[in-house]
């Protein structure tokens, strides 16, 4: 197969969807596909893969200079969004080189330009233009209660949209997330290939007992019902302690910290129990989920949960919610209601008051996964999938009383950069 993957983050410390593109490559890679890969400058590039560099202006440290008058228009998100589609279907446009596939991952609407291009999709007749649905940002910024008609939200959540109807398949890592999504042509479940790793057993021997969540601290990652649940865990336990790692959010009560929303949540006398470290380095990150005694994910939404592999594939008990995608794969994963703090409590309880016999459990869902998320099946299933688009192919998108998308993303990109000009002379004329 020759594969042509769209992607600005490829590697685990981007998060998720960096994850995914950095296991999806290594097996496509082991298994003899040819791999290309669009994505931004980086020294983190995947190995024995063609890597097709773009960089944007706003990579460009003058751009600095006008980040304040693009959050007065509100049109920060939507404007860096669009510079980076264009730049990808411009890309495209210019890639010499022919493909079985061309994936897109959901990120940021950066697939809108080309899969609503006709001049990008006759460029290549033929090829399958696929989407890679992780949790497209309209489905996150719902879960968070967050007002759609600020910061340009509506305008990338229609380009989201359009992406997922525009393309001739997708796929996604569950059902859960399968059910978020407009109704599109084509769409295929299948969970991320996860390789085995090697991992003692048998290193249950703690001097502390530690819990550990991973994630942007957010409300759709449950972080606040894990706080409040946090003040019976670590009475019960005084030798417990608790690490939250991701970098902090304004999506607190009235646009406030949310990690500062969280050390209210905590009652006094455990308080400095909870360490919020903020980003951490990914190796440091596999190695702090080997030490824990317990790795939970609450979230009110999550389409798999990499976090939750990475625990299983080093034997750390896990602990999900019933909306928690990985679920779906690996039977026998412990998970509470969502949003239920008591049984959240509970849980961590049972894992704390035996954490080795809990790492024995582990071991057989742990199995589960290996075999579920192997990545022989997850390219087979792949390969079924394009095969079944290639049987039925899409009708070409030529409607020439509709504006390209190449076109109306420049004219977007156009109108910003007039606003950003009327903002800031008003600022000069105030001053």
């Amino acid at each position: 197969m020759r594969w042509l993957l769209v992607s600005s983050q490829h590697h685990p410390s981007h998060g998720g969807i960096g994850a995914y593109v950095a296991r999806f490559m290594a097996a496509a890679v082991e298994a003899g596909w040819e791999i290309d890969l669009v994505t931004r400058p980086s020294l983190l590039h995947p190995v024995r893969a063609t890597v097709h560099e773009i960089a944007t202006t706003d990579m460009d440290e003058s751009f600095a200079g006008r980040l304040q008058r693009l959050r007065r228009i509100e049109r920060i998100r939507p404007y860096r969004y669009a510079l980076w589609s264009r730049a990808v279907a411009e890309k495209l446009l210019h890639i010499d080189k022919a493909f079985d596939v061309i994936e897109f991952v959901d990120c940021q609407a950066e697939g809108y330009a080309s899969l609503c291009s006709s001049r990008v999709r006759q460029r290549f007749p033929g090829v399958p233009m696929i989407v890679h649905a992780h949790t497209p940002m309209f489905v996150e910024e719902a879960i968070n209660h967050a007002d759609a008609n600020r910061f340009g939200r509506s305008i990338y959540h229609n380009w989201e949209r359009q992406a997922l109807w525009a393309a001739d398949g997708v796929i996604t890592t569950s059902k859960l997330l399968a059910d978020r999504l407009p109704r599109v042509k084509n769409i295929r479940v299948m969970p991320y290939p996860i390789a085995s790793e090697p991992f003692d057993q048998l290193s249950a021997a703690f001097k502390t007992k530690s819990i550990l969540l991973i994630g942007s601290v957010q409300p759709r990652k449950g972080v606040e019902i894990w706080a409040r649940s946090l003040n019976r865990v670590l009475r019960k336990h005084p030798d417990a302690s608790a690490i939250l790692i991701g970098p902090d959010t304004a999506t607190g009560p009235n646009g406030q910290s949310m990690s500062e929303h969280l050390w209210q949540l905590l009652d006094p006398q455990v308080r400095d129990r909870l360490r919020i470290t903020g980003n951490v380095p990914h190796a440091d990150v596999q190695r702090m989920i080997t030490e824990a005694s317990l790795v939970v994910v609450p979230s009110l939404f999550e389409s798999f949960s990499f976090v939750a592999a990475e625990a299983l594939l080093r034997g750390v008990p896990v602990i999900v919610s019933e909306q928690v995608g990985i679920a779906e794969h690996v039977q026998g994963l412990k998970m509470v209601p969502v949003g239920d703090v008591k049984s959240l409590a509970a849980a961590q309880l049972e894992v704390l008051d035996d954490v080795a016999a809990a790492r024995r459990q582990t071991v057989a869902c742990r199995e589960r996964m290996l075999e579920a998320c192997s990545p022989a099946r997850h390219l087979q299933q792949r390969i079924s999938f394009i095969d079944a688009i290639s049987s039925c192919p899409s009708e070409p998108i030529v409607d020439p009383t509709h504006t390209d998308a190449l076109e109306e993303i420049d004219e977007f990109t156009s109108s910003v950069e007039r606003m950003e000009r009327s903002s800031g002379m008003a600022s000069s004329v105030r001053s």
